[in-house]
């Protein structure tokens, strides 16, 4: 068993100051600066990312808007033009190199994506989006934004970065949190949009809708001053690929009155006061959104190192499993067999001091009653999640190896056989808190469970020592736990 130290549990809910008083991070929420007068102005309303990032490359991702804000729908309209990421070291871009121009279209909602590599490790890099409407058009520059590379392998840095899941519309003092405690970098679990939540018109229903749920939360003010400061890796879940507990084959899913909207729906069958409806993204079409609104690599299950003491691995969860409804068994699969086979080299083949498997739903729980697509639930993909918390045992790795997950709404931190870690971050905002007693799963147990919301954030110091600290929605530590390589 690994040495645990720096214990704590707190429940008192802390606000932090402001980000302004920082002094870090400072941006214009128009997000461009056109030359004076001319129509035609092209905005970054939802701000830039930097994501997908490693000691010498990362992903530059951008949406081109008509608008610098929200409108009263929540929406920021697209503009079709062209962009280029100039980039660099110092923060006045002196040094400054340049993408190249690239296409912002319809089709990909108006958002371009470009890698960038060369960099310099364990440094922050600076950058802009310079844009227009075509070759002859006036050229509009954004603001500055910034991101952090990571330290070489052999680098023994410490290394901080936060994990979030199921993004409410209230999560913006959440995120403002979050930015004053400074990480190198945030991990998404995925539902970062609900297509099948809220008003039923603003579901998901078509790439269009789905396209505006990320204008509804990844263009608030918030959210856009973090990103311009933090860089970023995103996965996705069910709600933000297509529905509840979507798989590739179900065509759709039995939704009750408060969510049945008859002018959108396509409804096949009606039983006792549901309907299924049918009108929602296939299954190609969820993988492409995702793939538009955020920075994205080769593969959408890939593993980053963070100097000598972190290695991070990001699981797919939607793409390549079985049918839900598929009875359990050894055949039965999340994960696929590529995706179980490079989870496994990979992680044996590590020789980071501290090797963290995000996945966007629990491998340990428990898990509330009734689900089935997720590997705790023994109606669900019991049978290889168990396999997988076995083989960490079998093969000596439980002393360093912990799963980081979202999806579930509220907070906890549980125990395999007394040798697998799992933290649970919980909701970004306490507007979706839901009940978690869980149902009992064997050779689990759970020591910390709370119904709040809040993140999850992880610290390495050059000591040795990993600490993992669940946090409520103001940054205050609810339970600690620490570590020693």
């Amino acid at each position: 068993m690994p040495k645990l130290v720096n214990i704590t549990r707190r429940t008192m809910l802390r606000l932090l100051g402001s980000v302004s008083a920082l002094g870090w991070a400072s941006v214009s929420l128009a997000g461009c600066t056109p030359s004076p007068g001319g129509s035609g102005r092209i905005f970054l309303g939802m701000g830039a990312r930097a994501g997908e990032v490693t000691a010498t490359s990362a992903i530059i991702q951008a949406r081109l808007t008509s608008s610098d804000s929200q409108d009263g729908d929540m929406l920021i309209p697209g503009a079709e033009g062209q962009a280029r990421v100039i980039y660099g070291l110092d923060e006045d871009l002196n040094d400054a190199r340049d993408t190249g121009w690239l296409e912002a279209s319809e089709d990909k909602d108006y958002s371009v994506q470009t890698r960038i590599g060369d960099l310099q490790p364990a440094s922050r890099h600076y950058y802009k989006v310079e844009m227009r409407a075509d070759a002859d058009s006036e050229v509009f520059t954004s603001d500055t934004r910034s991101f952090k590379t990571a330290p070489a392998t052999d680098d023994n840095a410490p290394v901080h970065f936060q994990v979030t899941t199921c993004q409410t519309f209230d999560n913006g003092p959440t995120y403002e949190a979050m930015l004053a405690q400074r990480p190198d970098f945030l991990v998404s679990t995925g539902d970062n949009v609900y297509y099948d939540k809220g008003r039923p018109e603003w579901f998901g229903r078509t790439l269009k809708t789905a396209y505006n749920a990320y204008q509804r939360i990844y263009g608030k003010p918030s959210l856009i001053r973090f990103f311009d400061a933090t860089s970023c890796y995103f996965m996705k879940d069910d709600h933000d690929y297509r529905f509840n507990d979507a798989d590739a084959v179900q065509p759709g899913m039995w939704v009750q009155e408060n969510r049945y909207d008859p002018k959108r729906a396509r409804v096949t069958a009606e039983k006792e006061g549901r309907w299924y409806d049918e009108a929602w993204l296939t299954h190609e079409e969820g993988i492409e959104v995702v793939g538009n609104v955020f920075p994205a690599g080769e593969k959408n299950y890939r593993t980053f190192r963070w100097g000598r003491g972190v290695q991070v691995w990001l699981l797919e969860g939607r793409d390549y499993r079985s049918p839900n409804d598929m009875p359990d068994g050894p055949n039965k699969t999340i994960w696929g067999a590529e995706q179980k086979a490079w989870l496994k080299s990979t992680l044996a083949e590590s020789d980071a001091a501290f090797r963290l498997v995000i996945s966007p739903t629990p491998i340990v729980g428990p898990d509330k009653p009734g689900k089935t697509d997720n590997h705790v639930n023994t109606k669900g993909f019991y049978h290889e999640g168990q396999d997988f918390l076995n083989w960490l045992i079998d093969n000596g790795m439980t002393d360093n190896t912990f799963i980081l997950c979202g999806d579930r709404h509220w907070q906890y931190h549980s125990m395999y056989k007394d040798r697998v870690h799992e933290f649970c971050c919980s909701v970004s905002g306490p507007e979706d808190i839901q009940d978690g007693t869980g149902i009992p799963t064997d050779h689990v147990v759970r020591d910390y469970f709370a119904l709040e919301a809040g993140f999850l954030s992880a610290r390495y110091d050059p000591a040795g020592k990993l600490t993992m600290t669940i946090r409520g929605t103001g940054g205050a530590p609810m339970f600690e736990l620490g570590f020693q390589a």
